[in-house]
């Protein structure tokens, strides 16, 4: 046969999803064949499958859903892997991929949360979007030399993430200190809780969830060559506790921070123009930032749930201040104390008690913001 829907072979019309036993525990396909879309959809009792190398393909969700499968070899015959092929395959712990498949497609393997290793071969050229996202037991990747397409969130939400390498011969990306990163573009494609982002300027962007759910990173030092924080790049990091954003970075884009729990304290650098939609939405802990007078608007929802938001640090006039436009469902900001940036004393009220306004400037280390006070 041609294609094979093996639901067909057990009595039931194409899209019959009820049509294997829930007695097929164990499958070996051989001959020359396509694996169809859905062919197994939902088998939950399904254990085992061994895919011959006569197979020359292995169709869109094809074992979706196959939440008992724990153990998957796949032929040498075998160039793609279909949409998500194995979405779900919750107790898959051991796959072993054969040595000619060109692609992986998007979310093949995503939420395939008890596999630890995935050895990918030498043939592979594409990995689609979302390809193993939520794998959260996966420990390590390497990316080979073959591999010229990494697509957005490939490995997005692998929590236990610890290494990342890519194979020298690799023409499109290189890995340093456990960051992925495409070389000609200089976007920093993944990181995990070891990631040091490099100082070097190899990396100007840090792409949309380059660090999404690394939740046991505690700390990231942003290079000043970084000049854009993409979509989600740091969400759910919720062990990160400061986060200083260097001048180099212009945007911060939707998501970018949110919902890191124990964010305390943020710095933005002061190039930054627009803090996109929900950037700091979830914060929970964030008591306070520091603002500068180079940004023109706050997106919606950006600081939404930070209820600890108590001082905000502007660095400019308060006429500068309420020219900027804050979007929708940013109380949170618009009702936390804003001080504005003097550099020298400012000047009393009228009855000299005290400051005409609320007003912050630099301690002596250049660091630390604080608060002018009228000595009594």
């Amino acid at each position: 046969m041609s294609n094979t829907h093996f639901g067909y072979i057990f009595g039931a019309p194409v899209g019959n999803h009820n049509s294997i036993p829930e007695s097929l525990k164990n499958v070996v396909i051989t001959g020359e064949t396509n694996i169809d879309d859905e062919a197994f959809f939902g088998c939950e009792g399904l254990i085992s499958v061994v895919i011959g190398n006569g197979v020359k393909s292995i169709g869109d969700r094809a074992f979706i859903y196959c939440k008992g499968l724990t153990s998957v070899t796949i032929g040498n015959g075998v160039t793609n892997i279909g949409d998500s092929a194995f979405l779900e395959c919750y107790s898959l712990t051991n796959i072993i991929l054969g040595e000619n498949i060109v692609n992986i497609g998007d979310s093949a393997f995503l939420e395939c949360s008890s596999l630890t290793n995935i050895v990918i071969p030498d043939s592979v050229m594409s990995i689609g979007n979302n390809a193993f996202q939520s794998c959260s037991n996966l420990v390590s990747i390497t990316i080979p030399d073959s591999v010229k397409n990494i697509g957005n969130g490939a490995f997005s939400l692998c929590s236990g993430l610890i290494s990342i390498s890519v194979d020298e011969g690799n023409t499109v990306y290189h890995s340093t200190d456990n960051c992925l990163i495409e070389t000609e573009t200089k976007i920093l494609v993944l990181g995990c809780r070891n990631s040091q982002i490099p100082s070097d300027g190899s990396v100007t962007v840090i792409a949309e969830e380059a660090f999404f759910g690394c939740n046991a990173l505690t700390s990231i030092e942003i290079p000043n060559s970084v000049t854009s924080i993409e979509g989600g790049a740091f969400a759910s990091c919720d062990e990160l506790t400061t986060i200083v954003i260097p001048d180099s970075v212009t945007s911060i884009g939707y998501d970018a921070f949110s919902g890191c729990k124990k964010l305390t304290s943020v710095i933005i650098g002061d190039n930054v123009t627009n803090i996109g939609s929900s950037a700091f939405s979830g914060c929970s802990s964030l008591s306070s930032i520091e603002i500068p007078d180079s940004v023109m608007s706050v997106g919606n929802w950006a600081f939404e749930n930070c209820y600890a938001l108590m001082s905000v640090y502007y660095g400019g006039t308060e006429e500068e201040w309420l020219r900027i436009t804050i979007g929708n469902n940013n109380s949170c900001l618009t009702d936390a104390m804003v001080y504005y940036y003097s550099e020298s004393e400012p000047a009393l009220n009228a009855d000299g008690t005290g400051y005409d306004g609320n007003y912050w400037h630099y301690d002596a280390d250049g660091v630390t913001p604080v608060v002018w006070k009228k000595e009594s």
